[in-house]
């Protein structure tokens, strides 16, 4: 089987290191998903601003770029590595935030509330980094998953057009 760039692909069944590359997915995701961001800011009139709807669908907690980068990149890396292990991008990055999450409840909460920290859009100040770097990567690897769910699911049920 041949991927679109000519280079041979392996076989869903047979294990390739290279289908190890899907572990880090969400974080790749999460990356692009910022740099889609950032131009939308830049290009967008209002998409710096949260009173404006364009501002809103690139802020906290909607994190639009962030999860239409990772559908894409999980059906883009799919298509060139099928490996179910890409079924399974936001692992590494739910787990990464359910620690957080948790130690964050037994530290902190008694200070700010841990919804907001991690979720809500009433975070303040730097605990909206924590949004950032461990929320979103999260989002992005479920995005990136369910990507990667719809190249399988494509590569199983082809429809013959008569």
């Amino acid at each position: 089987m041949e991927s679109p760039l000519g280079a041979k692909k392996q076989p869903e069944s047979g294990f390739s290191a290279f289908a190890l590359l899907h572990v880090p997915g969400g974080y790749i995701a999460a990356l692009a998903g910022f740099l889609i961001a950032l131009a939308l800011t830049i290009a967008v009139p209002g998409g710096g601003m949260a009173d404006t709807v364009a501002g809103q669908m690139l802020e906290r907690p909607f994190y639009l770029p962030w999860i239409l980068a990772g559908l894409m990149c999980g059906r883009f890396c799919y298509s060139q590595q099928p490996s179910k292990i890409g079924l399974l991008a936001w692992v590494l990055p739910g787990l990464v935030l359910a620690w957080r999450v948790w130690s964050w409840q037994q530290t902190m909460s008694r200070y700010d509330s841990t919804w907001d920290t991690y979720f809500g859009k009433n975070c303040g100040g730097s605990e909206c980094l924590y949004q950032l770097f461990v929320t979103v990567p999260f989002y992005s690897g479920l995005a990136y998953s369910a990507g990667a769910f719809t190249g399988w699911f494509k590569s199983r049920h082809k429809v013959d057009n008569p």
